[in-house]
């Protein structure tokens, strides 16, 4: 039978990575690695744990994912005992008789000295017992601002934002097959990999975004993980500051620079990054603080700046970028597999024939 740990050890062996790369790429810990390799599943705390790093690794190594898990599967359902009921004792018909006979007698009596201690057992109970409230098992807010939150979310928790001077909620409802979402104007439903900007209090402003990276198809108690942040000023509402754009004389010029668009004004534009892959990701949208966090395969960001921004990728080959403004949208060429790149994204102003232009531009 395969193993999908041998799987994962010969794959890695083969593209010579080690432990320790992984570890700085995926940010899972090196005993974790080594523990799916050797198939010593007793080393994680649940079968959540097991699945996630699994996949994880799967994904970065370019592994089947699909079959790994499976084999871990079959692995689990071979390890398991066959209980004790299927298995056949073969004894004489006189001594199994006997058994049966007296078998019959015991249980009699179990069920009726059963019967009185449980009625005693179950009212010492019900006198003792000290009342919980369900608030302190379940419920939990997590407040949601510019900074990426990538979390596992459950029904009964709270969502929180900040949309000026009023505070915004939304409750979780459902976590079967899609993510249920009870907003003060209604239910949103995300359904599996999709990224929505939900609008919570019905202004026509989207107050979140949220990503839906994982959801289980039977089993509600898993809860979903999503990855959300508070959305900044719609592009309708944004303006460019054509005062603080830089001329093409004023601009680096020794570093070659592509045009993405090209206009005779210049208006907000939107940066999409689809993952696929393990990557640490980090970006500066204007004179705003940056912001960094880890993505793995399938996850999306985005945000708008309104005239410049600077992204820092830590494996180019994982990411793929697009940029739209106004109803133009540009691929942007990354770069190689492992190589990290620094960018800038900007509006630049051509005195030559008094036009704008979106370039990008790599930073050494």
């Amino acid at each position: 039978m395969e193993s999908f740990g041998k799987i994962l050890a010969e794959t890695r062996e083969k593209k010579q990575l080690s432990y320790e790369n992984i570890e700085a790429e995926t940010k899972i810990l090196k005993r974790y690695l080594e523990a799916l390799e050797a198939e010593q599943l007793d080393v994680f705390s649940g079968e959540t744990y097991i699945l996630g790093f699994l996949r994880n690794y799967s994904d970065y190594l370019g592994c089947d994912t699909n079959h790994l898990i499976n084999l871990y599967h079959a692995k689990i359902l071979q390890e398991t005992p066959i209980p004790e009921g299927l298995l056949k004792i073969r004894k004489s018909s006189l001594f199994i008789a006997g058994m049966v006979v007296l078998g019959v007698v015991v249980v009699a009596g179990l069920v009726v000295l059963g019967i009185w201690g449980f009625g005693k057992i179950k009212e010492q109970r019900m006198a003792n017992s000290p009342v919980i409230s369900l608030a302190q098992e379940i419920g939990k807010t997590y407040t949601v601002t510019t900074e990426p939150l990538k979390q596992r979310i459950y029904e009964g928790d709270i969502i929180s934002v900040t949309n000026g001077d009023k505070e915004l909620s939304v409750s979780v409802e459902g976590t079967l097959e899609t993510l249920s979402l009870r907003t003060p104007v209604g239910v949103q439903i995300v359904e599996l990999g999709e990224n929505l900007d939900i609008d919570i209090d019905g202004d026509g402003i989207a107050d979140i975004s949220l990503y839906l990276s994982d959801v289980s198809p039977n089993d509600s108690s898993l809860g979903a993980e999503v990855r959300m942040l508070r959305k900044e000023v719609a592009v309708s509402e944004a303006s460019t500051d054509e005062s603080a754009i830089l001329s093409v004389s004023d601009f680096d010029t020794n570093t070659e620079q592509v045009v993405l668009i090209k206009s005779n004004r210049a208006f907000p534009f939107t940066v999409t990054a689809n993952f696929r892959g393990a990557c640490l990701f980090r970006y500066q949208s204007d004179n705003k603080e940056s912001v960094e966090d880890y993505f793995a395969n399938t996850d999306k960001l985005v945000f708008t700046s309104n005239n410049a921004a600077r992204i820092w990728i830590s494996n180019a080959r994982t990411v793929n970028l697009q940029v739209q403004g106004d109803t133009q949208t540009t691929d942007i060429a990354v770069g190689k597999a492992g190589q990290v790149v620094v960018e800038d994204i900007r509006w630049i102003y051509d005195k030559n024939d008094g036009s704008y232009k979106l370039v990008v531009q790599q930073v050494d």
